[in-house]
């Protein structure tokens, strides 16, 4: 506990707890996967996981107006720009 003190004593007295339990999890998870496969390094299998956990790439959806069925043709489905939430991974 001694080297470990104010950091541990830290996560009590501020308003908003944090801990790293997150980071923790994704190593241990990376380190089973790296037991079970061959020819990556631990590194580079926890970088993925860390990285790429909940990658989402949001497909351009169209806005359907209440009155769509109700007219002929007027108004085009409004397409947004896609959005990349998280790391490609191509980069890693």
């Amino acid at each position: 506990m001694g080297n470990w003190r104010e950091e541990t004593m830290t996560y009590f007295e501020t308003d908003m707890p944090v801990t790293n339990a997150y980071t923790e999890s994704i190593n241990r998870l990376a380190k089973d996967k790296n037991r079970e496969g061959r020819g990556y390094s631990f590194e580079v299998v926890r970088a993925r996981m860390l990285y790429t956990t909940k990658h989402k790439k949001k497909a351009p959806t169209a806005k359907v107006s209440p009155f769509y069925k109700k007219t002929i043709g007027y108004g085009l489905p409004d397409f947004a720009e896609e959005f990349n939430y998280g790391v490609d991974l191509s980069t890693i």
